[in-house]
């Protein structure tokens, strides 16, 4: 958690939450978060990758069911890079995402 959430922020992350799972997102990206750990949905394999060892970062993804790394060296408080493997018939493919 970064800061002292409010109870509108935790309201907004809980939304959120609901709309990802809901709807079967796989990756979702989040611009200036201000609630972090109400991200992070317990029993459905979401990760939440953002710079680690900042504040509060402005930048984050969301993503599950994926083989993902984050980029440290492409990232930064503004911006998460991450490569995520994926099998796409018999070929494994990587996509880079920011």
């Amino acid at each position: 958690m970064f800061g002292q959430p409010t109870l509108r922020s935790i309201a907004a992350s809980k939304v959120y939450n609901r709309t990802v799972v809901v709807n079967g997102i796989d990756t979702a990206m989040i611009q200036e978060p201000w609630y972090t750990e109400g991200l992070n949905i317990p029993g459905y394999s979401y990760v939440l990758f953002c710079l680690s060892g900042i504040y509060r970062p402005r930048a984050c993804i969301l993503a599950r069911n994926m083989n993902i790394w984050r980029l440290p060296g492409f990232s930064s408080s503004d911006l998460v890079a991450i490569l995520i493997n994926y099998n796409e018939g018999e070929a494994e493919r990587r996509f880079c995402s920011a």
